[in-house]
C-alpha cells in the first residue's frame, strides 16, 4: 500500500492497521484526539503538531547518562535472549531498525551476528560499531539499499512512527528470502496500559496515560497495538507472525537509578524488587517474530 492511500485511509476515518470504518475518540489528549478502532484494538493519536526532528529532539530531553545506565543492561538482556531464540546461523546478516545507542548490534556481534543498524537520531555510537550504523531514516534506506536481511529487528520504534504501513512495507522490502523480522512494542492488553484507560475514562486522569504515551517528549507514541493489531499489520505484506511473546518492559530492581527525587528513589529501591518478582508488569512489552 502506498503512503498516499494510507494518508487518504487515515483522512477518511478508518482504521490505519486495519482499515476498519468503525473507530471511535477515546479520549482527547494534550498532544491530540485519540482514536481507538473497535474491530483490532488499536489506538491512534491525531497529533495536532508533529515536529520534522522528533527523532532527535528525543536525546535532547533526556538524562542520557541516567538513561543509558538503566536501560543498557536491561535491554542487552532482552535482545540476548529473543535473538538466541531465533537459531540464527552465524554471520547471518542482520538489521536493528531504529539502533538508537546500537545496543541490538553490539548484541548480534557478540552472538556472532554479521550486525549493523540503522538511526536517524543524533545518538552517540561506540567507536567499535559506529562503522555499522547507518545514519537516516528508514524510508530513504529502503529505497537506496540492496541489501537484504536474514533478520530486521524493530524494538519499541513502530509505536513512534505516524505512517506504520509504510514502515512495515519498507521493513518486508529489506528481508531475504525466508527472512525474519521481529516487532518488539508497548501492548494495549498490559496492566499498565488498562490501569491508565481506567482512570481515564473513570476519573478523566491522563497523567498515567500521558506517560505510556509518552506525551512528555516530542519522539511520543502515535500508536499503541495489541497482538492483533500488529498481525494484522504484518499481514497485510505478506509476512507470517510465527510467535508473539510478552516481556518486562520495565526492570523495577534499577529504576530507582532513574529518579532524582531521594523518598521516590528510596521508595523504588525498597519495594522494586517486590514488583518484580509479582510479575504484575510482564505483559507491557509484546514481541512478535514474523517470516516472509
Amino acid at each position: 500500500m502506498r503512503r498516499d492511500e494510507v494518508r487518504s485511509e487515515q483522512a477518511r476515518g478508518v482504521c490505519t492497521i486495519c482499515s476498519s470504518p468503525a473507530t471511535e475518540q477515546a479520549f482527547v489528549s494534550r498532544r491530540g484526539v485519540v482514536i481507538r478502532c473497535a474491530d483490532c484494538g488499536t489506538f491512534r493519536v491525531v497529533a495536532e503538531e508533529n515536529p520534522d526532528n522528533q527523532d532527535s529532539l528525543f536525546y535532547s530531553t533526556i538524562d542520557e547518562s541516567r538513561y543509558i545506565s538503566y536501560f543498557e543492561p536491561f535491554r542487552k538482556g532482552q535482545y540476548r535472549r529473543v535473538l538466541r531464540t531465533l537459531g540464527l546461523p552465524p554471520n547471518a546478516s542482520h538489521l536493528d531498525v531504529g539502533a538508537s545507542y546500537g545496543w541490538m548490534v553490539e548484541v548480534g556481534l557478540e552472538l556472532g551476528l554479521d550486525s549493523y543498524g540503522l538511526e536517524p537520531g543524533a545518538a552517540k555510537w561506540k567507536p567499535e560499531i559506529a562503522h555499522r550504523i547507518f545514519r537516516g531514516p528508514l524510508e530513504q534506506y529502503s529505497r537506496t539499499t540492496t541489501k537484504k536481511f536474514d533478520v530486521v529487528t524493530i524494538w519499541h520504534v513502530l509505536e513512534h512512527l505516524p505512517q506504520p504501513l509504510g514502515a512495515v512495507e519498507d521493513l518486508a522490502q529489506l528481508l531475504g528470502d525466508d527472512g525474519t523480522l521481529v516487532v518488539a512494542v508497548p501492548t494495549t492488553d498490559g496492566r499498565v496500559f488498562r490501569l491508565a484507560l481506567l482512570l481515564q475514562r473513570s476519573f478523566g486522569s491522563q497523567r498515567l496515560m500521558g506517560e505510556v504515551f509518552y506525551f512528555h517528549n516530542p519522539n511520543m507514541h502515535f500508536f499503541y497495538y495489541n497482538a492483533s493489531g500488529v498481525r494484522t499489520l504484518l499481514e497485510r505484506f505478506g509476512l507470517r507472525v510465527s510467535s508473539a511473546v510478552t516481556m518486562e518492559s520495565f526492570d523495577w530492581r534499577t529504576i530507582h537509578g532513574r529518579v532524582v527525587s531521594p523518598l521516590i528513589k528510596t521508595g523504588l529501591r525498597l519495594a522494586g524488587p517486590a514488583i518484580a518478582a509479582s510479575g504484575v508488569t510482564r505483559g507491557e512489552n509484546l514481541v512478535i517474530t514474523a517470516r516472509r
